[in-house]
């Protein structure tokens, strides 16, 4: 009897709930996970991106590709423990310090009829109803900021030069039928990616 090649079983993307959209220093290349991550959100599944280094050699100092924390998952948690953490993770209360600067701060947030969300949270919106975003970036004076809805970049904001070191923007939409997300990049003058958030999701089941 012969052996031949067994195929691995199709993917259950349900069980998954995080995925590595940026490793080590390929956030701006072809080989980084984004694209594959927005992909699967766009299929319908809240997936949380995190960012996962490529170190092989832990006393390498940071900062720099290959050092531990290059880059780092900022993630939003009720305290410092690892169930704390790893809830914080699976909620996808996080975003993606792509260069591991240690001080920048992403915060995204949503409110419409009567409700409130951060970063992975999902909301039921009515189709027309109005939709208020907040961005709120911290320490990243210099870059700007990307608005994208449903993976693709959209012209939200005015002016999205963030030329403060804590900068605030809001900016409206309105529902559309249908399921939907958004999420935020902070990009620098260069258009290098410097941080890389989750979406907030609408009508998701």
């Amino acid at each position: 009897m012969g052996c031949g090649w067994v195929p691995d079983p199709p993917i259950d993307w349900k069980l998954i709930r995080s995925l590595e959209a940026v490793n080590d220093g390929d956030a701006d290349s072809p080989n980084a996970g984004i694209a594959f991550w927005q992909a699967r959100l766009n299929e319908g599944f809240r997936i949380t991106g995190i960012g996962g280094g490529d170190n092989h050699n832990a006393p390498y100092p940071p900062p720099g590709v290959g050092s531990i924390g290059y880059p780092t998952t900022v993630v939003w948690a009720h305290s410092l423990s690892t169930s704390a953490i790893l809830d914080g993770i699976l909620r996808g209360h996080v975003f993606i310090d792509v260069m591991g600067s240690t001080d920048r701060v992403l915060e995204f947030s949503v409110d419409s009829q009567d409700q409130r969300a951060t970063m992975g949270d999902s909301l039921q919106v009515s189709e027309g109803a109005p939709v208020a975003f907040e961005v709120h970036a911290k320490s990243a004076a210099g870059g700007v900021v990307e608005v994208l809805q449903d993976g693709v970049p959209v012209a939200l904001i005015a002016d999205n030069r963030i030329n403060q070191p804590d900068r605030t923007f809001s900016f409206q939409w309105k529902c559309k039928s249908g399921r939907h997300w958004f999420r935020i990049n902070v990009r620098g003058e260069d258009g290098k990616l410097w941080l890389v958030g989750n979406p907030i999701y609408f009508n998701f089941e």
